[in-house]
């Protein structure tokens, strides 16, 4: 599952796809490392517990 905003991308991957549908059209806080993907900025989540709603 990608969610794309107009700051960044995040990815969620492997476990932290589980609250998927939990988060869609709402705020969330992730934590993680910024990267340059493609040109543009992007996290990769991993770890649930890394993502607050």
């Amino acid at each position: 599952m990608v969610i794309i905003t107009k700051v960044l991308t995040i990815a969620l991957k492997g476990k932290a796809k589980d609250p998927g549908t939990q988060i869609e059209n709402k705020t969330i806080t992730v934590e993680g490392e910024v990267i340059d993907y493609k040109g543009k900025p992007e996290i990769i989540v991993t770890d649930p517990a890394k993502i607050k709603f």
